[in-house]
């Protein structure tokens, strides 16, 4: 309902039609690619009744006076260069302070299907060996588990739902989704930018020890991270005060 009332769409209910000619409209959102339409279903020109002309909104042809040699993706250099040392530590780097500092975390090592743990092997040398992780006496142990990647690979994740019911969140604001579309009103060219492991670009805050609060166990055994790693509630907010420090 709160989307309806900010478009403010005129709907033909007779002729399946509707309108996008509001104020806000007009002058804020995003013009509809015919390949977006194409994506969506039906045939390119038609979405589920709503004409071609999608009433007030302009359809612009794909990729319209971009050069061809501009699409695509580029292969980065940084792909094959090693990590050889950890990054520094700073003021932001990621702090798990505890609500109540004498409740335990502890959980049952999950059960693995053969090609996940032969993955999660493989992936706890290749961490050891680049000091992203170290062996952990922690008196906390949270479970591992995969999940797929968009890529069709499996990703290890930690299941940190009991230390993160019992951390004080970080209120660091994260920036608006709708004010960051907003800002591509008028735009001509866009390109992203992957930052190559970067979670792994900040560390686990030193001074009040909060390594072992990470620890993590597998049938390999106890380990703990020395960077950040995905799952924990604080990392999107420390991880968009290093992209603002940068």
């Amino acid at each position: 309902m709160s989307w309806l009332k900010l478009h403010n769409p005129t709907i033909d209910w007779p002729n399946k039609r509707i309108t996008f000619n509001s104020h806000y409209c007009n002058n804020t959102c995003l013009s509809v690619s015919n390949s977006i339409l194409g994506n969506v279903g039906g045939t390119s020109n038609h979405l589920e009744g709503i004409p071609e002309d999608l009433g007030g909104v302009e359809v612009i042809e794909p990729l319209e006076g971009i050069p061809r040699e501009t699409g695509g993706t580029v292969d980065s250099p940084l792909e094959s260069i090693p990590v050889t040392e950890l990054p520094p530590h700073r003021p932001f780097d990621l702090g798990i302070e505890l609500i109540d500092p004498d409740k335990p975390v502890k959980a049952m090592v999950y059960p693995l299907k053969a090609s996940d743990d032969e993955e999660l092997r493989k992936l706890l040398k290749e961490q050891l060996d680049k000091g992203l992780i170290c062996p952990s006496k922690s008196k906390y142990g949270s479970p591992v588990h995969f999940v797929n990647k968009k890529n069709g690979k499996r990703r290890m994740v930690v299941d940190y739902r009991s230390l993160n019911a019992n951390t004080v969140k970080n209120a660091y604001p994260l920036p608006l989704i709708q004010s960051l579309i907003e800002k591509l009103r008028g735009a001509k060219y866009f390109s992203t930018i992957d930052l190559k492991s970067g979670y792994n670009l900040v560390r686990i805050r030193k001074v009040m020890n909060d390594e072992w609060k990470t620890a993590f166990k597998t049938k390999y055994g106890l380990f703990e991270y020395l960077v950040m790693p995905f799952g924990l509630c604080n990392a999107p907010a420390a991880f968009q005060h290093f992209m603002n420090d940068i």
